[in-house]
């Protein structure tokens, strides 16, 4: 089957049910993710087959031989089921709309909730009516049988024996005389009771007990209550693949972006203004003795006059000022953790250490700038900074081979520099093999004020050592080593939290949680809050925050993300919605645009928080219609929306 025409109409069932598989599966799916699976569908239009994509989407989201069969797996699951959907939609043309595409939609969303309540209604209804036309049993007669009767049949009070002529009734006297009694006749044997009539037999005789016609009653009502319910689960079905049709034909004319960055000032520089990060930044823009000599005037002059005018020429190794190349690792455009390390790196440019920056995603064999125009190799850059030393942001997990425990061969590309460090994000508490197998090529330090310090040091020696000594205070828990697509069990996430990150660190993730996305600058600004606590935005807090695997994806797992507003402070909440709907106002995306869907679901929910008025109420109904409905809306919003 080759790809449909309609590539837009397609792009929306085909990448958007791929995406959600491979999720499922573990892959870490980002942005960059969704602008090139969108951008390769484009321009495969109608040039193949379905079953070709397997090996053309396969280096999106495959970097090993693991992961090659994974994304193979689950290519063959998907690949029926968006066969049988692009079928059914070559079949059915999606209604038409009368709507723009910031407009909201025909029809909204069909409730599941109510149709269920419809039916509890029908079946109460039903039951009632067959309750007030219930016939009441009438009492029956009770016919008179004889003494003999009573006698066979056991009853307990017999009636006296008739006297006989001339015999006088017993007196009190003549207690101890008895009485002749009669002799008795044998009663007859009761009859048989005959068998009750069938169903022929009654409508023949137009007779009816009443157990039976309850019964009859009791069946009717049953299917007719079927009967409903199959009627509005038909109905239900089909309004739902309307409402799928309605917005997957709306999704045809929205563009990209789809997600757009939220911008908000922040005073960033005054967690790196500090005496530790200022002295570092000194150290490292001391200028050093280089290879390089040059002629020195005054020695040559005076070694000249001393051999009597025979010039004897002197060299002296220049002073160099130091130049640094950093590699930033970045897991997505929202990761804290790199924002963090690019906003560390400016301060430094602004106290005079001159530094190139460029950033990658895991492997930095393929590194790009700020601009992400075109990507450069690591033997390009090794090249074009032979001569300055080198930093490494990152934990440097791709540098070493899991199979075998040694460093790529690879590698070796790095001892183009002679100076050379790793500045990790684990503390030296979690430390281990991987560290001190980075520590016989590189310098190994933590990505703090005292790292920076420790490195200046090094530099110094000119040795290769690891300082396992160095900021050891609170580690990141083992529970959020866990993979980034894995919930953790959010009982125990919560209290490990509230251990981790303290009273006021546990309030600042509560508050960033309302919003559906982790943004660096939202982040800043919501640790400025004064109901969340005094002087918050510190090195030590923001470091325990960033160092969460969920800050450098930019997206907290749902579950997780429910417990959290859930646990969080009412003033603070109040408070953050707030900033928030300040934020979102002066951040809205540009028209016909995918991004604008989720600002103003973000933007309504966070009036709903504020005020659950008849307004915000539908506001948020009506933003809920335009797209299909989220995890987080589902557990947490729907159930008190409806």
């Amino acid at each position: 089957m080759t790809m449909p025409t309609d590539s837009q109409h397609s792009q929306a069932l085909l990448g958007e049910t791929l995406l959600a598989q491979l999720r499922l599966a573990g892959f870490t799916v980002t942005e960059e993710h969704y602008v090139r699976l969108f951008s390769l569908l484009d321009r495969l239009e109608g040039q193949c087959h379905l079953q070709d994509l397997r090996t053309l989407l396969c280096p999106l989201f495959a970097t090993n031989c693991d992961e090659q069969e994974s994304f193979y797996k689950v290519f063959d699951q998907w690949y029926p089921h968006a066969t049988a959907a692009i079928v059914d939609l070559a079949d059915d043309k999606p209604p038409s709309s009368d709507t723009t595409p910031d407009g909201p939609s025909l029809h909204p969303p069909p409730n599941r909730t109510a149709y269920l309540a419809v039916a509890i209604v029908i079946a109460i209804a039903l039951t009632g009516i067959l309750w007030v036309l219930w016939p009441e049993p009438s009492p029956q007669p009770i016919t008179p049988s004889d003494n003999n009767s009573h006698q066979d049949f056991g009853s307990s009070t017999r009636s006296p024996a008739p006297q006989e002529a001339g015999q006088l009734p017993p007196s009190p006297d003549n207690k101890a005389e008895t009485m002749p009694t009669p002799p008795r006749t044998p009663s007859p044997a009761p009859e048989p009771l005959p068998p009750p009539p069938n169903l022929l037999t009654q409508l023949r005789n137009q007779t009816f007990s009443l157990p039976l016609l309850q019964i009859y009653a009791i069946v009717l009502v049953a299917l007719l209550c079927l009967m409903a319910s199959l009627a509005l689960r038909w109905r239900y079905k089909r309004q739902r693949r309307r409402w799928t049709l309605e917005v997957l034909s709306r999704e045809r004319q929205l563009q990209p972006p789809f997600s757009w960055p939220l911008q908000v000032e922040t005073k960033i520089q005054d967690i790196f203004n500090v005496e530790d990060y200022r002295t570092a930044a000194r150290e490292l823009r001391k200028p050093y003795r280089s290879n390089l000599y040059r002629l020195d005037i005054p020695a040559t002059i005076s070694a000249t006059i001393t051999s009597v005018g025979y010039p004897e020429l002197r060299y002296k190794a220049d002073n160099q000022s130091p130049e640094y190349l950093v590699l930033i690792d970045r897991v997505s455009n929202r990761d804290h953790q790199a924002q963090a390390y690019v906003q560390l790196t400016k301060f430094l440019e602004r106290h005079g250490v001159y530094l190139s920056r460029w950033l990658y995603e895991s492997d930095p064999r393929a590194c790009w700038d700020e601009q992400f125009a075109s990507p450069f190799s690591l033997e390009e850059l090794a090249a074009r900074y032979s001569q300055s030393r080198l930093l490494l942001f990152g934990d440097g997990a791709r540098l070493q081979d899991a199979s075998t425990g040694e460093l790529y061969p690879w590698t070796n590309i790095f001892m183009n520099w002679n100076d050379r460090a790793i500045l990790t994000p684990r503390t030296p508490e979690a430390w281990g093999d991987p560290e001190f197998l980075l520590a016989s090529s590189f310098v190994v330090l933590p990505a703090t004020s005292h790292g920076l310090l420790a490195l200046t040091e090094q530099y110094e020696s000119a040795g290769i050592s690891t300082l396992r000594s160095i900021d050891n205070r609170n580690p990141i828990p083992s529970l959020f080593f866990s993979p980034l697509e894995t919930d953790p069990e959010t009982t125990d996430a919560i209290h490990e939290l509230k251990d981790y990150l303290g009273k006021e660190g546990f309030r600042w993730i509560c508050a960033c949680a309302l919003h559906s996305e982790l943004h660096w600058d939202v982040t800043l600004r919501l640790a400025s809050l004064p109901e969340i606590g005094v002087n918050l935005l510190t090195e030590q807090r923001l470091l325990r925050l960033i160092r969460l695997p969920w800050f450098r994806t930019g997206k907290l797992p749902h579950a997780l993300r429910k417990k959290l507003v859930e646990s969080g402070d009412p003033v603070v909440m109040h408070a953050a919605c707030q900033s928030l709907i300040t934020i979102l106002e002066r951040n809205r995306p540009p028209r016909g645009t995918f991004a604008l869907d989720r600002h103003e679901i973000s933007l309504a929910f966070q009036r709903w928080l504020i005020e659950n008025s008849p307004e915000n109420r539908k506001s948020l109904k009506g933003c809920l219609g335009l797209v299909k409905l989220p995890p987080f809306f589902g557990q947490v919003v729907k159930p008190r929306l409806w």
